[in-house]
């Protein structure tokens, strides 16, 4: 039998969030289907070496996402590889034509909408646009969409939605942004809510050599896009160092170490943890974002911009302070029950050092903990169903037990 073939699109190795949901993805369809081939493109993101230490098999010829305009001359070369090579010519050397797979799964996070250039979407559309044409099936896992108010976005993201099977919005407002989209459209429609699905990705072990200055410890997370994807009104530009600096100092003049921990492994976070670290402050960079998990599943408190960070952390428990830039943070703290601690603007100068103490506190920190862990509850079943749907989309069996019998 034919083994099946499906394409992670969207996924690479710089931001931890987009690894670690790549990871996830990994794990669901491979516990469900052993034999199952997983490819990704080769570009600047995901190198050969990662790619390999994943298991993951290579499209030939490649469509780079970043290079929207450069799709429409290589996916005719693409068509024309696939049709000369046979896929089973292909696999031996862990490549997939990139118009042999049988399924894609789109995890791109957040790349739809009119943040972004509706070059994105269109590149999307066409690539989703041939597995419609050979009745393989499409389907977005759950991401952040819209907003959609510039005609352009809206008119690129209704030809995405045509060539897909399944949509997933991770939160209320993602799913109405895509219903106005569709509004109109016939019965059928592909859209569903559910949550993000790193949720359920266990913590691994901790990075090797990690020893925080003190037992109970602080973890900060910055983000550049904190600076770069805000404006001076909002505050953030000039406040947002300052701010995680008071948090610092109040988390260690309260007793606490503090961990300054980088997500993304390129675009700026270094230079705001740089920025951020003394001699008595550990940083962490470590390339497994499941090992990134442990160090935030281990802090007393997470202070955080950068989304998977907050979701490992929320979802493992830790009681997470979030200074965010969209609307998929606030969506987030209201998914796990902790609005209070989502702040979309700078908190004020004067009584955030208190402020912050307060999240401190060891009775609000159990009693949040409690609170995230009735919300993570909740989350794993609709993980859960999610993932039914998907496969049953996909038409991957479930694996047979050693109990079962014909």
């Amino acid at each position: 039998m034919s083994r099946y073939v499906v394409e992670v699109f969207g996924a690479d190795f710089v931001n931890r969030g987009g690894q670690l949901m790549l990871w996830t993805v990994l794990d669901r369809l491979r516990k469900r289907s052993p034999e199952c081939v997983v490819a990704i493109n080769a570009e600047s993101g995901s190198p050969f070496a990662d790619r390999a230490s994943y298991g993951l098999y290579t499209f030939f010829p490649s469509i780079p996402r970043n290079r929207p305009r450069y799709a429409r001359y290589a996916m005719p070369v693409g068509r024309l590889w696939s049709k000369l090579l046979r896929r089973e010519k292909l696999l031996p050397y862990g490549l997939v034509g990139s118009h042999q797979a049988d399924a894609l799964l789109d995890v791109c996070g957040y790349a739809y909408g009119d943040v972004y250039s509706p070059a994105v979407a269109e590149m999307s559309a066409a690539r989703f646009a041939s597995y419609r044409r050979r009745g393989r099936p499409v389907v977005m896992l759950p991401q952040m969409l819209g907003p959609f108010e510039k005609p352009a976005s809206a008119a690129a993201f209704r030809k995405v939605a045509a060539e897909t099977d399944l949509i997933y919005a991770r939160d209320p407002i993602s799913h109405d942004a895509v219903a106005g989209v569709l509004s109109g459209s016939a019965d059928g429609s592909p859209l569903r809510l559910a949550p993000d699905i790193t949720i359920e990705a266990p913590p691994g072990d901790l990075p090797a050599g990690f020893k925080p200055t003190r037992p109970k410890y602080l973890t900060i997370v910055p983000n550049m896009r904190m600076l770069d994807k805000t404006d001076a009104a909002s505050g953030w530009q000039e406040h947002y160092l300052e701010r995680l600096r008071a948090a610092a100092a109040a988390a260690e003049s309260a007793g606490y170490g503090v961990v300054l921990l980088q997500h993304e492994s390129g675009g700026g976070d270094g230079e705001l943890v740089d920025a951020l670290a003394t001699p008595d402050r550990i940083k962490v960079d470590d390339p497994d974002p499941r090992r990134l998990k442990a160090v935030l599943a281990g802090s007393e408190l997470v202070l955080a911009s950068r989304f998977h960070a907050c979701v490992s952390s929320l979802s493992s428990g830790t009681p997470c302070v979030t200074f965010g830039w969209a609307t998929k943070y606030a969506m987030l703290h209201e998914d796990f029950g902790l609005k209070e601690t989502y702040f979309s603007s700078p908190p004020d100068g004067q009584a955030w050092p208190d402020m912050f103490r307060r999240f401190l506190d060891g009775a609000w920190l159990t009693s949040a903990a409690s609170t995230l862990a009735r919300a993570k509850a909740d989350k794993l079943g609709a993980i859960a169903a999610m993932w039914d749907q998907v496969f049953d989309r996909l038409g991957l069996p479930a694996p047979v037990s050693a109990g079962d019998t014909d």
